[in-house]
């Protein structure tokens, strides 16, 4: 693996769960704004709602790179295979 993308995979492996938290916290807060606001823009609100989404599911998705990643180099340098 290239040394950049290595970097930036162990980056976004770190920050991933950060990310995900912080898009709950998106959503929290467009669903209290919906609630318990009078003159909410609908379309503001459904595009954090894909915002917020997008950013999970990217964390999800560089998460599980990263552990597929780490595994499968683990399992190429053990020295017991």
């Amino acid at each position: 693996m290239k040394k950049p993308l290595a970097v930036f995979l162990l980056l976004m492996a770190f920050s991933s769960p950060v990310m995900y938290c912080n898009a709950g916290v998106m959503l929290e807060m467009v669903d209290y704004a919906v609630r318990h606001g009078a003159n909410v823009d609908r379309g503001l609100v459904d595009g954090i709602r894909r915002a917020a989404s997008s950013i999970r599911s990217c964390a999800l998705k560089a998460l599980g790179h990263y552990v597929v990643t780490y595994a499968w180099d683990t399992i190429w340098t053990c020295p017991h295979f």
